[in-house]
């Protein structure tokens, strides 16, 4: 409590003659990137705000209200006005599938940004910055940061290496974990160990792409967004058997629980028989 007492003061000293950006910056700087971070690697998936992402946007937001005591106030006047109608849409790609611009301008192209920091299914990022680039019909504008998607060097031809993050694995407190890893794991880090079990079975892996395949001309949607080849390959290795097991499969949230868990138990319990 002290300790936080102490940083609560030396933010306000920094108040008393900084901007916001630079006290935004400062309050970052007392351990909230690696909080921000710890909490982003719980996430199963790039689709919702990162939290290290919102840190980012507000920082650049300050730019535009330097007074730190009106930052809030002004932040929220802003937010709660009314867009104009011949004004600039701003949305995330995900929110944008199925519309379509004269002009678009896909902002923050960076390497952290596709392929997601976040994502493991690169395939996947791929697919989201084809979307991005393919909302407009005369002309899009793609703005890179100093460390640009290595997507947008294969606009030009190139083949860059593009890489995932890699599947967070659980780490255990037995005699074999370093004293670093569960720190790691304490923390929420992504810590990667060897998978263990049993290898996806080949014969399981297509029945559930087959499956896949109807069910996507049934509902009319990419095989992908039904589900990614690599939680049909996690599903396949892992065998779940009910839909408490499969709801722990990397991949599978509520909603695909749902809507696909019966017909993908009954699958593994076919390929069992």
């Amino acid at each position: 409590m002290a300790s936080f007492v102490d940083d609560l003061e030396g933010l306000l000293a920094v108040a008393a003659h900084a901007d916001t950006v630079a006290l935004l910056r400062a309050v970052r700087d007392l351990g909230l990137d690696e909080s921000m971070s710890a909490l982003d690697g719980y996430q199963r998936t790039p689709k919702q705000s990162a939290h290290l992402d919102d840190l980012d946007a507000l920082i650049e937001l300050a730019t535009l209200c330097p007074d730190p005591g009106e930052f809030p106030g002004w932040l929220r006047a802003e937010l709660a006005r009314d867009g104009d109608r011949d004004g600039v849409r701003l949305a995330t790609v995900h929110k944008v599938k199925g519309r379509e611009w004269p002009y678009v301008v896909v902002h923050g192209a960076g390497a952290n940004q596709f392929p997601h920091r976040l994502a493991e299914d690169v395939e996947e990022e791929r697919r989201v910055f084809h979307v991005a680039i393919t909302r407009c019909s005369r002309r899009c504008t793609v703005v890179v940061p100093s460390s640009p998607s290595p997507f947008v060097a294969e606009l030009s031809g190139a083949t860059p290496v593009v890489r995932g993050r890699e599947p967070v694995r659980s780490v255990t407190g037995g005699a074999g974990a370093t004293s670093a890893g569960k720190r790691a794991a304490s923390r929420g880090a992504n810590v990667s160990t060897a998978s263990s079990g049993p290898a996806p079975s080949p014969a399981l892996v297509e029945a559930l792409r087959v499956w896949r395949l109807q069910r996507s001309r049934a509902d009319q949607v990419p095989a992908y967004v039904v589900m990614t080849d690599a939680t049909l390959d996690e599903i396949a290795r892992v065998r779940p058997r009910s839909l408490v097991a499969l709801g722990r499969v990397r991949g599978i949230g509520p909603a695909k629980l749902e809507r696909y868990g019966d017909d993908v138990v009954a699958i593994v319990d076919s390929s069992a028989s």
